[in-house]
């Protein structure tokens, strides 16, 4: 009886995530929902802390023994389907997704990787040695190319909706269309294989990245706070320090906090986007057009290392309701702006309509994500300019050529 209870009560807290939350669900407004007391909670949890353990633990423990029944069945001739198995599950329980990415101070793959790597999931153990060290660099981008993949398809499928409104059929459809993806990739015969050419365009993106003013003083103060302290710690008073000015002069600017850290991250942003809108209309095949739109982005982060650090903060930072703001704004320019033009862009150079088809901006949201995850894990390792450059190489050749007969060089 009491562990019916308490199954009731994580069951109840966990149907308060039909989407991410700004904050989290008050022990009286659970117990309410629950039907008892919120004395009677602490009969079950010692604390909120216990109870918030307790769900987590739950749903990471079911989680890691899908993933594990998914690798056990492991086929290299159709590696997208344990991946696909995977992707459906968690559509299926979207509620545990959504409490994860809510109660997580940051959202990431290695967060993932380090709860399921201690629930068993040997996997990890081709990549990682014991104390978390890279042992194996081709499996570790790997990882970090279908994590990345994983991500955006979840972000996307749940905010269109429309794979899920359309039941089951509608899921079984975007599954054999993941699949197909990370099998094949783009299945794209301009794939540039020649490394002379690849470095003409790394040239290319690295000139027009030297051509562009600098970052303005805010920027960087903003993006030096963030390194600091973390989205979480950014303050008017340490942006105004960092810049040597008084908080007052900030605010003669902007109304608010919000307007402040909205204005600084569009305003950068839609520099890094024409730049790439830019460098794309050079481009004559879908080959050149991936990989230019990788070598951009890349030449872009390592001349400015701190755009990276404020993307990292949008993507990982999930509770505090200014920064989702902030992300809200710079997806709406995206959607309706940004991947519209590359997408028309990547049909009129012959770019297939059968990848992905369902979600047909997802494939270039999936393409934009790639090079930011793969720079921000290099960075993160603190690995050379030449590991971030191969590094972008690999992906680019997974994207073209897909996981199945991919053999990587690094």
């Amino acid at each position: 009886m009491a562990s019916d209870t308490k199954e009731k009560i994580l069951d109840t807290l966990l149907s308060f995530y039909d989407a991410p939350r700004f904050t989290t669900v008050s022990l009286s407004k659970l117990a309410a929902a629950v039907g008892i007391s919120k004395a009677a909670l602490f009969k079950h949890f010692a604390n909120k802390d216990d109870l918030e353990l307790c769900l987590k633990n739950r749903i990471l423990n079911d989680f890691s023994a899908v993933v594990n029944s998914a690798l056990d069945s492991w086929d290299d001739e159709n590696p997208g389907r344990a991946i696909a198995i995977i992707l459906n599950d968690v559509i299926n329980h979207r509620r545990d997704f959504f409490y994860l990415l809510s109660t997580c101070r940051t959202f990431t793959e290695d967060y993932f990787v380090r709860e399921l790597r201690s629930r068993g999931t040997v996997v990890f153990d081709t990549i990682y040695d014991k104390d978390f060290n890279i042992i194996n660099m081709h499996s570790y981008f790997l990882s970090v190319y279908v994590s990345t993949c994983l991500l955006v398809m979840l972000f996307i499928v749940f905010k269109v909706d429309s794979t899920v409104q359309n039941g089951q059929t509608g899921i079984d459809i975007f599954m054999e269309e993941v699949s197909a993806f990370l099998n094949d990739g783009l299945s794209d015969k301009s794939v540039i294989n020649d490394r002379l050419a690849l470095a003409a365009i790394d040239q290319h993106c690295r000139e027009t990245v030297d051509a562009l003013p600098p970052s303005g003083k805010l920027f960087k103060a903003f993006a030096n706070v963030v390194k600091k302290n973390g989205y979480q710690g950014v303050t008017v008073e340490k942006i105004a320090e960092e810049m040597g000015l008084a908080k007052s002069s900030l605010y003669s600017y902007y109304k608010s906090k919000e307007e402040m850290l909205i204005s600084i991250v569009l305003e950068e942003t839609e520099k890094l986007d024409a730049l790439v809108l830019s460098n794309l209309e050079t481009v004559s095949s879908v080959g050149e057009f991936v990989y230019t739109l990788f070598s951009t982005h890349t030449a872009y982060f390592v001349a400015r290392p701190e755009m990276a650090e404020v993307i990292k903060g949008l993507i990982s930072t999930t509770r505090d309701k200014p920064y989702c703001d902030a992300e809200k704004q710079y997806d709406e320019q995206k959607d309706t702006v940004f991947f519209r033009r590359i997408e028309a862009r990547f049909r009129s150079l012959g770019g297939s309509q059968q990848v992905l088809n369902s979600h047909s901006v997802m494939l270039m949201v999936i393409l934009y994500a790639l090079p930011v995850m793969t720079f921000l894990h290099c960075r993160e390792n603190n690995f050379s300019n030449e590991i971030i450059q191969a590094a972008m190489k690999e992906i680019y050749f997974m994207v073209e050529t897909g996981m199945k007969d991919f053999r990587g060089e690094l």
